[in-house]
């Protein structure tokens, strides 16, 4: 049996350590007993992965030690895998064989690879979501281009991840020079979840570096040279990068807290799931009553609102719904440009990703961080802090101020 620091104190187990469940623990005080399970020992500041392809992020700049994060937190970490939460006993059972019981939970796990069935996609493709995941692409790349002058890649998934993961293998000439690139997507346009501007703007980019675009059909299978779409048609891939979605752990139908007919895990407006009141299912895995994106920043904000509410359930007192902004987004095409939406509205400029890197920054200082634990390349001024926060954080963000700026386009919406 796990054994609690302090038996006296109401416990909570977060199921996951990454923006949600950390962001949870930060706003949870030392009167819980708190532990934050992950099978991995580091954080990981998942919306910069890409930068690694090119080398402008190192590993272990997006990389954090949740021991280290919790401690300083005053609250517990444990490195295991959770294989079921029993919500009718309030017990977590991890696959190490510890059971942890709990007042509240949190599950914040984060999604899984999606492959929507394609045949040798889990062999012959290389997911994109996480540091290791980049670090064993990178390998696979820098062996083929050993080997060969020319590589072909293909990338399955048109939208953020895809587009970003395009624009770091397109950062450098010399590089880029010797890859024949496909980006692949099921649906009509790239990003189809966002404004059309931006699939208009981007596919320029494509015919000034000669990528290759398909559209319209899903991947059917995958080999280790190709990849077979739906309209009979295929695309050659030395290698292949699984950009194309995620999907709710198994674990969430184990445990009862998505059932047939969810696509995610459902919850009130509260975070509470849907199937167990002293249970909050935040970050990807959570689906509120009107779903919203799934974006790092929700996640964050997500977790605070867990934190706030299990306080309040604490005390019985009466919870407080989660009410979600809208709030701009930055999408990084490598060096060659940045994208802000606003709604549908979108900007682009160069000028604009010092905006994500800033994001990177305050986002760590508001999960509790000290400036001690991120990557000394990182380490800038704390009025480069407040000048970017100023400008470009979401709450305070005034768009004629951004379209105001030197290099700055305003993408027109035709329909």
């Amino acid at each position: 049996m796990w054994q609690f620091v302090h038996r006296n104190r109401q416990r909570v187990v977060i199921v996951g350590g990454n923006f949600a469940g950390l962001s949870a623990a930060s706003k949870l005080s030392r009167r819980f007993d708190v532990t934050v399970i992950d099978p991995l020992q580091n954080f990981e500041w998942t919306p910069n992965i890409h930068e690694i392809l090119s080398g402008v992020k190192s590993e272990n700049g997006l990389l954090l030690s949740r021991s280290k994060i919790l401690q300083r937190l005053g609250h517990q970490f444990l490195q295991d895998s959770v294989s079921n939460i029993s919500i009718e006993d309030n017990l977590v059972h991890t696959q190490a064989g510890i059971q942890l019981p709990y007042d509240y939970c949190v599950v914040a796990t984060g999604g899984e690879r999606q492959t929507y069935g394609a045949a040798g996609a889990e062999e012959n493709s290389f997911p994109f979501l996480a540091v290791h995941h980049i670090r064993a692409i990178k390998k696979r790349l820098s062996t083929l281009l050993d080997r060969q002058d020319k590589v072909n890649v293909a990338i399955v998934g048109g939208g953020v991840s895809g587009v970003e993961a395009l624009g770091e293998l397109l950062r450098h000439d010399p590089f880029h020079a010797r890859l024949n690139l496909t980006l692949v997507e099921a649906g009509a346009r790239i990003l189809p979840s966002l404004p059309h501007q931006l699939d208009t703007d981007i596919r320029q980019y494509f015919k000034k570096y000669n990528v290759a675009l398909s559209l319209g059909a899903a991947v059917t299978s995958l080999s280790t040279d190709e990849v077979e779409l739906s309209n009979g048609s295929s695309v050659a891939a030395d290698l292949t990068i699984w950009a194309a979605g995620v999907k709710p752990p198994e674990l969430l139908v184990r445990s009862g807290l998505l059932k047939q007919g969810d696509n995610w895990a459902p919850t009130k407006q509260t975070l509470q799931s849907q199937y167990a009141d002293n249970v909050f299912v935040i970050g990807d895995v959570g689906e509120l009553p009107k779903p919203i994106r799934k974006q790092a920043y929700f996640a964050i904000e997500m977790g605070e609102s867990a934190a706030r509410n299990i306080q309040l359930l604490a005390r019985s007192r009466p919870l407080k719904c989660f009410k979600p902004v809208n709030k701009p987004m930055l999408i990084a095409f490598g060096a060659i440009d940045t994208y802000l939406v606003v709604g549908n509205t979108v900007v682009a400029g160069k000028v604009l990703a010092a905006a994500k890197e800033g994001i990177f920054q305050l986002s760590m200082f508001r999960l509790g961080l000290p400036l001690g634990f991120i990557d000394t390349q990182f380490n800038t001024s704390l009025r480069f802090f407040t000048s970017v926060k100023r400008i470009f954080l979401p709450e305070l963000l005034s768009l004629q101020k951004i379209k105001s700026l030197k290099g700055v386009r305003v993408l027109t919406s035709n329909p």
